[in-house]
């Protein structure tokens, strides 16, 4: 966060925290799915897998994470799918 962060309770300020790190797990878009799951989905229409995964949670499904700890790049947006492919041939595979 380049921001120094403002915590308030209304216009009150309790806390500020100058750029903060924050580290999380993000949902990279990589699934395996059991057939049990993979049955939930409506055919025929537009189906999130966010929305399926709340779904199988929602039904006592067993919902597993595998983190990633090695190199992983969005590749979303054209410049990041660049980048990526000039880090493979480069040879500068960092997190």
């Amino acid at each position: 966060m380049p921001y120094g962060v403002v915590e308030s309770e209304g216009v009150h300020v309790s806390r500020l925290v100058e750029k903060p790190i924050h580290k999380f797990f993000v949902n990279a878009g990589i699934y395996l799915l059991e057939p049990e799951v993979h049955r939930l989905i409506p055919k025929g229409t537009h189906f999130n897998m966010t929305d399926l995964i709340r779904e199988a949670m929602e039904r006592g499904m067993t919902v597993v994470s595998f983190p990633i700890w090695e190199y992983w790049r969005d590749i979303g947006q054209h410049q990041d799918y660049i980048q990526a492919q000039a880090d493979v041939k480069n040879g500068t595979l960092s997190k």
